[in-house]
């Protein structure tokens, strides 16, 4: 099971999973715009979309994110007990 990144940070998301969506996020940009029951959310507009995509993949592949890549984040719990993610300073 995957949990997505919440719209507002949550305490103890950790992300252990990233999926590289670079070459699809204008198409994302572009479906949420024209999904009816999406519009008006600020939390799903083109500007907080991107740059949630950009800053998702700074925590596990900071050299990608800083290549411009963007990301989609996901949690599972299994991969977080078995392997966990070390807290950043």
């Amino acid at each position: 099971m995957l949990y997505g990144e919440p719209h507002a940070p949550r305490r103890g998301f950790t992300p252990t999973v990233l999926v590289d969506i670079t070459a699809f996020l204008d198409d994302k940009v572009k479906a949420l715009a024209r999904h009816e029951s999406q519009r008006g959310r600020w939390y799903l507009g083109e500007t907080y979309t991107r740059l949630r995509a950009t800053a998702a993949g700074w925590r596990l592949r900071p050299s990608d994110a800083a290549a411009g890549r963007a990301f989609e984040a996901f949690e599972t719990p299994l991969l977080t007990l078995l392997h966990p993610v070390p807290e950043q300073e």
